[in-house]
């Protein structure tokens, strides 16, 4: 069953929900002393400098990551014009939304604004933050709305529009079928000692002899791990889990190659230290069956024909409108 809630994560990848400063950035931005101009007409509404000015925090949140700060100065003309774009397109959505009377239930707004309330480490604070911006409370629940409006819009065009059937998920399997390899895999579990502080390898090999030794005579493998072991999952009898043929240090590689499943090695030298090895399962390179990545599949199709869904319709709605960038 596809999850619903992806839609949302297309909504905030197009750029296409107002992000409210209260839920993720200071509010204080609501009350930034900025002399308002008009830098976009849409249709019958306008994009104030403003507007503009809150838009490109979170754009310059995710640049700082991506880019040095030399680099973000060069960037700036990028992030107003992404901005900007987000905001042309959001503005044409809530027109759609208001057009085709979307409704929105007040419970929906209550729902939001607890979830923003989380944010904070308490009521008080939240609503001092409220009253520090200089936004009103109703002001903060109209954003919100016009949020939800947008998003129930989103949410009801794909999804009559997106249905993956299963001739689509089939086609894309044998299109794909590459994605669906799987190399050569063991499971194994490792028991390793490290050269000991002021001795030579000969005494640290002959304490892993000696535990080699209590493996042979049956002492159990996780056991000797646990008491021995100064490898990785310990705790877990130093299980490794599957791992693919090649993807390992060339000495244990070589070793699972050889041993069946079940079998411990002898001892293996490396430049770690000393491991011994207990082959758990192994499996053959091969495709994974349709019936295991189905549910992948879907999934993925659904991520791109709601996309594509999306981008169709904001376009339409952009070749419909009136828009001038001041």
């Amino acid at each position: 069953m596809i999850n619903r809630k992806r839609v949302i994560r297309y909504v905030y990848y197009l750029g296409l929900v107002l992000c409210i400063a209260v839920c993720a950035l200071p509010i204080t931005v609501y009350a930034a002393q900025v002399v308002d101009r008009i830098v976009a007409v849409v249709n019958d509404d306008v994009i104030t400098q403003s507007e503009l000015q809150e838009s490109m925090l979170p754009f310059i949140a995710d640049y700082k990551v991506r880019y040095e700060e030399k680099e973000l100065e060069g960037k700036m003309d990028e992030v107003r014009q992404d901005a900007l774009n987000r905001l042309i397109e959001e503005k044409l959505i809530f027109q759609e939304a208001k057009k085709r009377e979307i409704a929105v239930e007040e419970s929906e707004i209550e729902s939001r604004l607890e979830v923003v309330k989380k944010k904070f480490n308490s009521e008080e604070e939240f609503y001092q933050a409220i009253r520090d911006s200089g936004v009103t409370m109703a002001r903060l629940k109209e954003k919100y709305k016009e949020q939800i409006m947008m998003r129930n819009l989103v949410k009801g065009l794909i999804n009559s529009n997106v249905n993956i059937s299963p001739t689509q998920i089939t086609a894309y399997y044998h299109g794909n079928i590459k994605d669906f390899s799987v190399p050569k895999m063991a499971r194994f579990k490792v028991l390793l000692v490290k050269p000991l502080p002021d001795s030579n390898m000969d005494e640290t090999e002959r304490i892993v002899l000696n535990i080699l030794d209590k493996i042979k005579d049956g002492q159990d493998f996780d056991i000797l791990v646990r008491q021995f072991s100064q490898g990785p999952n310990v705790d877990k009898g130093g299980d490794m889990g599957y791992m693919p043929a090649g993807g390992i240090i060339k000495e244990l590689d070589d070793q699972i190659e050889l041993l069946n499943v079940g079998d411990t090695s002898g001892i293996i030298k490396t430049n770690t230290g000393f491991y011994i090895i207990k082959v758990i399962d192994k499996k053959e390179a091969g495709t994974l069956p349709i019936s295991d990545v189905k549910d992948m599949i879907k999934d993925r199709l659904y991520q791109r024909e709601s996309e594509l869904t999306l981008r169709e319709f904001i376009g339409n709605l952009k070749e419909d409108a009136y828009i001038k960038i001041k």
